[in-house]
């Protein structure tokens, strides 16, 4: 991942980017407040990876945080992905890994970068004063395999999380009150 750090949005736990002093939970907001300054600092970082061709594929740590991008990047590839939830940086030291994966964190990305070009990304990161750090790996499997500290917490193939999901269809039905509702508001 690269950008900020994890650890205060999604009802409280996700994160802004930029680093700074851990915060107790209780003083979050629950919808979190973007930094513009590290917003550019990110894009022209990204845009330096990019004309390096230093980058396979990235996804940024918005809605549903690590879960949607790993799975997201593992199934537009060709193999499955390890990561190791102790291995993110996190700003709050108390997160479980179920709020760590599902933190939705402003200014931070995830990204795919072949072994031989980790030395460069790193150094394009450090450039920019953008932390930077290896949390796993791409493998020849087709699974998304997530682990805290040697603790198997996902094991699932990334397309049924990225593509797949269960579509719900409810039944629907006119409310019995909607025309007077109407009728009342545009009176």
């Amino acid at each position: 991942t690269f950008g900020g750090d994890e650890g205060e949005g999604a009802g409280g736990h996700g994160a802004e980017g930029g680093a700074g002093p851990s915060r107790s939970r209780k003083k979050l907001p629950s919808v979190q407040v973007g930094d513009p300054f590290t917003e550019k600092v990110l894009i022209e970082c990204c845009l330096e990876l990019y004309a390096g061709d230093l980058v396979v594929g990235i996804q940024d740590l918005g809605g549903a945080g690590l879960s949607c991008a790993t799975s997201e990047l593992a199934s537009a590839g060709d193999g499955g992905m390890r990561v190791e939830l102790e291995q993110v940086p996190l700003r709050a030291t108390n997160m479980t890994p179920a709020e760590i994966l599902s933190s939705e964190s402003q200014e931070r990305m995830c990204a795919v970068v072949t072994p031989g070009n980790v030395d460069a990304f790193m150094a394009v990161c450090r450039k920019w004063d953008v932390l930077a750090t290896v949390i796993g790996e791409v493998t020849d499997g087709d699974r998304l395999e997530i682990t805290w500290h040697g603790e198997t917490v996902v094991d699932v193939p990334p397309r049924t999380v990225a593509h797949e999901g269960p579509v719900y269809e409810r039944p629907v039905q006119r409310p019995d009150t909607q025309d007077a509702l109407n009728a009342a508001t545009s009176a």
